[in-house]
């Protein structure tokens, strides 16, 4: 996972440097610091987004396009075909422009995480448009035909390290797949729908993130709620009501919780209602483009073109292996189905609802966790109590620390686009150099990503002048925020979504790839969780645990038996939840593999061929 190559790929020529010079050395977004905030070491950005305007923003972004084109055109004139000439143009073009480049970066960060609509909105087209900046890079055949010829010429001679020729190799691959060996014609149609996917894909986040959706509920629609969740929640000032988003921190709670089957469906409704039905239509259209596109590149399906270039290979594949995973769990799941369907029975009987002896999308979490509570003796109220967030990140940043070897340390007033946000230094223990910054920005706000996620501010790959870059890591989580009586508790569950993270954070921090093409989050994508989910098994051991955890008010040590029941509950459910992966997986397998555009009836007719016991938990996702 880790590349060390001995030849360093900014060795022996200027040219580079004068066709970036600007680039390399500019720190761009610099429009004047607070006093108060610093500027973390080897962080060449202002990461304070809100010092930005919307024309400091598209002033970078236009030079990033010039740069962008001054280096296609350099490489396309290339002569003679050098290492130089060719391939390290492109490298320090990506490092700069390319995904997770540095300004790429500003772009993807700041349509995220930016406090204002103005810069999020800016950020996320200007996104788009450097996106096809790119695009039109990497589908020039006179590129594309100058790297086949240096590969085949020169570089045998320019002794490339392996990384370089993986990279050498991915870059002739990326041509080919962009159809460039096809007619012009062809090609110019592979260029249109590549732009129009971009843009919807841009749009469908966009409406995701902005959206502000707002429930009212009364004291008795939310009964099972507890005291201090409500008193959290703000109320309208007209009718008395809770007001509640579609955030996380309000949406979980409620469908754990709340015995009211009408307050659960009308929320349920809601959350998977989201950008109705204008989403629906960009995920229409995009599956017709990726249909289109595989077409026009002699791939049947866009599913074989997609999974060509991972691990899978091929769509027959993935489907062997769903069919083989269902096979093993489907027993697990009728047993646990059969639990769920007797808690309902009793639920409806206690709080005088009518049972109808079936599983809705509405009932799921509130019996999947009632069965773990039952069955592991784990009141999960109770035990969020056990997990206030600062004493959940000291444990596991400690966890982390021994085990990778490395020390943290919070940086003091850095440059951050909001005042929650918080950053930490990383250093190696052995060596004691600075490795780079990982930022925490914890709780939702009003536009903010609404998912958990981590991204890239800053990659550690090697800059033009041969040193590597200090790396910037980013945790966006979206956490119960602190009441005037409670600091922010989390639930179990939430603590592994946070190691998960954090996991990917190392990931990124600890990788030593010289060239941004191969860092970290650049594996093959059907790989790129698997370090995460790996780490997530620190939850379940008590020792961590241990670390973890102490009573918000007392102090207390988790309990030795309540530890215990939380160990062994990890495997808990565990034929719903694959069940449930295996459903979603196969959505969109065959989505993309028979090109259906109406989106509800596929699904549903995916379901059917299945057969899946689990149908009738998720049949309405489309319908609601």
């Amino acid at each position: 996972m880790f590349i060390t190559i001995k030849r360093g790929i900014f060795s022996s020529s200027l040219i580079c440097w004068k066709l970036f010079s600007r680039s390399a050395v500019q720190v761009y977004g610099d429009m004047g610091d607070k006093l108060t905030s610093v500027r973390p070491p080897g962080i060449v950005r202002n990461w304070d987004l809100r010092t930005y305007d919307v024309q400091n923003l598209e002033s970078q972004c236009s030079k990033a396009i010039i740069e962008i084109k001054n280096a296609a055109d350099f490489v396309a004139s290339a002569h003679p075909f050098s290492y130089d000439t060719v391939l390290k143009p492109l490298l320090e073009c990506d490092r700069l422009y390319g995904r997770d480049g540095n300004i790429y970066s500003l772009f993807t960060v700041g349509s995220m995480v930016a406090e204002s609509a103005e810069i999020r909105t800016t950020c996320s087209r200007l996104k788009g448009i450097l996106n096809e900046a790119f695009l039109d890079l990497h589908m020039r055949t006179d590129i594309y035909h100058n790297l086949k010829k240096y590969k085949e010429e020169k570089s045998k001679q320019d002794n490339l390290s392996k990384e370089l020729s993986k990279v050498l190799d991915r870059l002739i691959l990326k041509g080919q797949r962009n159809g460039l060996e096809l007619s012009k014609e062809v090609q110019e149609e592979v260029k249109r729908v590549k732009k129009e996917m971009s843009l919807f894909s841009l749009q469908f986040c966009r409406n995701l993130g902005e959206d502000n959706t707002l429930l009212y509920f009364s004291k008795d629609d939310l009964e099972g709620m507890d005291i201090g969740f409500l008193s959290a929640l703000e109320k309208d000032e007209a009718t008395g009501k809770y007001i509640l988003t579609l955030k996380y921190p309000d949406y979980i709670p409620v469908m754990k919780k709340c015995v009211v089957p009408e307050t659960r469906r009308s929320y349920e409704t809601a959350f998977n209602s989201r950008c109705v039905p204008q989403n629906v239509e960009i995920l229409e259209n995009l599956v017709r483009l990726r249909e289109e596109q595989a077409g026009l590149l002699g791939y049947s399906n866009h599913a074989a073109y997609t999974q060509e270039i991972l691990m899978a290979k091929s769509p027959e594949i993935v489907e062997k292996f769903f069919r083989e995973l269902y096979e093993k769990v489907k027993t697990r799941w009728e047993q646990e189905r059969a639990k769920m369907l007797e808690l309902k029975k009793q639920d409806c009987d206690r709080f005088g609802y009518e049972y109808d002896g079936l599983i809705h999308m509405w009932d799921f979490s509130r019996l999947y966790h009632m069965m773990i509570d039952k069955e592991f003796s784990l009141d999960q109220d109770l035990l969020k109590q056990y997990f206030p967030l600062e004493v959940v990140l000291e444990g596991m940043l400690k966890i982390y620390q021994g085990l990778l070897g490395l020390r943290f340390t919070k940086f003091a007033n850095p440059e951050v686009w909001s005042d929650e946000v918080t950053a930490y230094e990383v250093t190696d223990t052995d060596s004691g150099s600075l490795m780079g910054y990982f930022y925490l920005d914890l709780f939702p706000r009003e536009g903010k990503y609404g998912h958990a996620r981590c991204g890239i501010l800053q990659q550690a790959c090697l800059d033009v002048t041969e040193e590597r870059q200090k790396v910037g890591a980013l945790l966006i989580c979206n956490f119960p925020r602190p009441t005037p009586t409670n600091p922010s508790l989390l639930s179990h569950d939430e603590v592994v979504t946070l190691f998960h993270e954090f996991g990917h954070a190392m990931h990124i921090i600890c990788a030593k790839a010289e060239t941004s093409l191969l860092l970290s989050m650049s594996v093959e994508w059907d790989f790129v969780e698997a370090p995460s989910q790996m780490l997530e098994n620190w939850c379940y051991v008590k020792d961590s645990l241990r670390l973890m955890s102490k009573h918000y008010k007392t102090g207390e040590a988790l309990p030795d038996d309540m530890l215990e029941n939380l160990v062994k509950s990890k495997k808990a459910n565990g034929g719903a939840m694959k069940l449930r992966q295996i459903t979603l997986a196969t959505v969109d397998q065959r989505m993309h593999r028979e090109g259906r555009y109406e989106l509800g009836q596929m699904y549903k007719d995916a379901l059917n061929v299945l057969l899946l016991l689990l149908f009738q938990i998720f049949q309405q996702i489309f319908s609601l």
